[in-house]
């Protein structure tokens, strides 16, 4: 069977409609969701660019490497993934590191979407 993997891309300056780009998250800096299928657990779940896509990076650290990558919103200096089954996580600050944001949800529920509205998150 062929490796088979789905990219979701967040480019931040489609999100300067919504909100001022900071200078942790400024214009040039994308954010890329990897779901794997077939192969090694070693692939990251997030890559990030710093220069517009040219070169990318390993930007997952405290996201479990199963997970799969549903959707980003950012909001302010925070950047929020949410993942089918494993929840909800953030990094703020442009820092990889992620931490789950999940009190109230339940285990393993699973998000396909997320909208920021006003200082609101919203999954579904």
């Amino acid at each position: 069977m062929k490796n088979c993997y789905t990219i979701t891309l967040l480019f931040l300056s489609l999100l300067s409609c919504y909100q001022k780009p900071t200078d942790n998250f400024k214009q040039d800096k994308v954010f890329a969701a990897v779901t794997t299928y077939k192969i090694p657990d070693e692939v990251a779940v997030i890559y990030r660019s710093i220069d517009a896509g040219n070169t990318w990076y390993a930007f997952s650290n405290g996201i479990q490497a199963q997970a799969t990558i549903s959707s980003f919103v950012s909001r302010g200096s925070k950047i929020f993934a949410a993942t089918i089954y494993n929840g909800v996580f953030v990094s703020e600050k442009g820092l990889n590191i992620w931490r789950p944001v999940n009190e109230g949800l339940p285990d393993h529920i699973g998000i396909n979407s997320m909208v920021s509205i006003e200082k609101k998150l919203i999954i579904g």
